[in-house]
């Protein structure tokens, strides 16, 4: 009985539906613009102009993809994510969620937090585009908190090729 139970679930398992697949972009953020009017606040936060990170771009309503934007990037010691409200393309938006996990593995979300020069090409994506272009600027990027900012504001761009 258990044996046909068990072989029962495993047919089910393989005869399920797939779920709607997740639509990327992937490939290099390159850092830009590095400012900061306090003398070594970027260099205190690790960054320059000419470093890079992975980026990932995930668009709102392709596939199973969500109602916000997404965009992430990895250093090899930190990583970050902006996350725009529901239903706001990143192409213009002002402000959004950045979550940031730091070289400590500490992490924190800034809700609210001003980005700006966001520009996504296609602003909309289709799930048939081929490469997008993005470019965004984070203020006070890997602060500590929001009352201690890190007073460097970075952009980030990069041309993204779709995942397969």
């Amino acid at each position: 009985m258990k044996r046909v139970l068990l072989a029962g679930a495993a047919l089910l398992t393989i005869a399920a539906s797939p779920a709607a697949a997740i639509t990327v972009w992937q490939g290099d953020l390159f850092i830009t613009a590095a400012v900061s009017d306090t003398a070594g606040a970027c260099a205190a936060v690790n960054m320059s102009v000419g470093n890079y990170a992975r980026g990932v771009f995930r668009p709102k309503g392709l596939g199973d993809n969500g109602t916000s934007d997404l965009l992430s990037w990895h250093f090899s010691g930190s990583s970050g994510q902006i996350a725009t409200a529901a239903n706001v393309p990143l192409d213009g938006a002002t402000s959004a969620t950045v979550r940031i996990i730091y070289g400590s593995a500490g992490f924190n979300q800034f809700t609210n937090w001003t980005i700006s020069g966001a520009d996504v090409t296609p602003p909309a994506p289709l799930a048939g585009t081929a490469t997008v272009v993005v470019q965004v600027t984070v203020q006070d990027i890997y602060s500590k908190r929001p009352t201690q900012p890190s007073n460097c504001n970075v952009t980030f761009r990069g041309t993204l090729a779709k995942k397969p």
